[in-house]
């Protein structure tokens, strides 16, 4: 840390009224295995984990974000896509499960929306559809496991 306010300090000045913050915040990452371009001149970014897979950026964003071969796309829930470079990641970050079936299902279709080139709002608005969805599941398993304790309890 000492590191970080020494060089913001040559940038901007003093910085000791910011304060410290710890991140808690859950979203997808992919390590950057490849960047390529097609025969149509499109750029991807290429993943080797979870079975490989590859991800079309624009000309704008690779321009804003500046990957990195071994860096990480990150996907947060709102939609945002950002890139980090491979240190400042696995210093910050501790995969978790995905055995949360809302969590690994949000994030499974809001990349599905990001690829098919929606609005932040068109996949807000899918966010919301889903997990209005996910918790009248819940409701309706939760139900059923209390009418099969009954009848149980009954017999």
């Amino acid at each position: 840390m000492t590191q970080v306010l020494d060089g913001a300090r040559e940038q901007g000045g003093d910085l000791e009224f910011l304060n410290l913050f710890k991140s808690h915040k859950e979203f997808k990452g992919g390590k950057i295995t490849a960047i390529v371009r097609d025969a149509d001149d499109k750029r991807f970014l290429v993943f080797g984990e979870n079975g490989g897979g590859r991800w079309m950026v624009t000309d704008d964003w690779f321009e804003k974000h500046k990957p990195e071969r071994g860096g990480y796309l990150v996907l947060y829930r709102d939609g945002y896509i950002s890139y980090s470079p491979a240190e400042a990641f696995e210093d910050g970050n501790n995969r978790v499960s995905m055995n949360d079936k809302e969590l690994k299902t949000s994030y499974d279709i809001m990349a599905l929306c990001a690829s098919r080139g929606m609005t932040l709002a068109e996949v807000d608005n899918t966010m919301q559809h889903v997990h209005l969805r996910l918790q009248e599941q819940e409701r309706v398993s939760r139900a059923a496991v209390e009418l099969k304790s009954v009848e149980d309890f009954k017999s």
